[in-house]
């Protein structure tokens, strides 16, 4: 999906559509959330859609991903996700992995991204790209761990989305954002009630560039990793 020509900046994965004239929105769809996808009119809005490690249910596992294969070619549909994978859950790990395998599949198909939710499971992550070699980019949304971490994941390919973690110049997500590549970068709200663009200018402010100069820099990178012609 092309961008409207007054966007000024991208939000790469919000859980809800805020009323900001010159943000476009990447609004995540849980299942259960179809009907969003169907009724929204909103240009300046998009989605990703994903079955989150936190509500697995082994007995769902067929309908609910056949549903999200079906919709993923939907043209709102730009990623797919969140999905992932979190030690600290409840589902057990080989169930996730499993329904992580599917998402990074369906992502392969449709060639959109995936936008990955992890949490104390970046060795597994980093084994399963190993295995599936994906030609889409897999993001990691609200990254805050550890720099070693940081480090091997971007060794790795990975790319980021950060977000209100940026805020807190201490915190690892502000440590590590320097020592990233540019292009392998996004940024985001998530969850919470600041606004993109207090996210951008701490951004830009961390990494010593001028505010417009990073919204240029994603729109780039959105044109380019979510394969936009």
């Amino acid at each position: 999906m092309k961008l409207p020509s007054e966007v000024s900046f991208i939000d790469l994965h919000t859980h809800s559509l805020k009323e900001e004239s010159d943000v476009f929105q990447i609004v995540n769809l849980f299942p259960e959330q179809m009907d969003q996808l169907f009724n929204n009119k909103n240009p300046f809005s998009a989605y990703s859609i994903g079955w989150h490690p936190w509500y697995l249910k082994r007995n769902q596992i067929e309908v609910t991903m056949e549903m999200i294969s079906r919709v993923s070619t939907n043209d709102a549909i730009v990623a797919i996700g969140e999905c992932g994978l979190d030690l600290l859950c409840d589902p057990t790990i080989p169930l996730q992995l499993t329904v992580f395998k599917e998402h990074a599949l369906i992502a392969e198909v449709v060639k959109k991204p995936l936008i990955i939710h992890c949490v104390r499971a970046f060795n597994e992550l980093i084994r399963l790209k190993k295995e599936i070699m994906p030609s889409v980019p897999w993001i990691i949304h609200g990254f805050n761990a550890n720099l070693t971490i940081g480090k091997e994941l971007i060794r790795h390919g990975f790319y980021f989305s950060l977000g209100k973690a940026l805020l807190d110049e201490t915190s690892n997500a502000a440590k590590l954002l320097p020592e990233m590549a540019t292009d392998h970068l996004f940024l985001e709200t998530d969850d919470s009630d600041k606004s993109i663009e207090t996210i951008y200018r701490q951004a830009a402010l961390l990494t010593k560039v001028d505010v417009e100069e990073l919204r240029k820099r994603m729109v780039a990178n959105y044109y380019t990793s979510f394969n936009i012609r």
